[in-house]
């Protein structure tokens, strides 16, 4: 498991990744919002979250953000 918190390209990014037993993104849950919610989120902030991951391969997420001149909040 690792988490990476960085300054890329004036967007603030991060990553966690895991090599855990994976998934399908792309896949169909039924009951489970977490990863739209999760994408919504994202998206209501102005940025994106990407998600690769298969099965037997682990998981990485990657959220980014524009990054702010002055605080967001407050």
């Amino acid at each position: 498991m690792g988490m990476r918190l960085c300054l890329r390209d004036h967007s603030l990014v991060l990553e966690v990744i895991d090599d855990g037993v994976g998934f399908d993104p792309d896949g169909s849950y039924p009951g489970h919002l977490g990863l739209q919610s999760m994408r919504e989120r994202a998206a209501r902030l102005g940025g994106s979250l990407e998600i690769e991951s298969a099965p037997g391969l682990g998981c990485r997420l990657r959220a980014q953000f524009a990054a702010a001149h002055e605080p967001v909040f407050g």
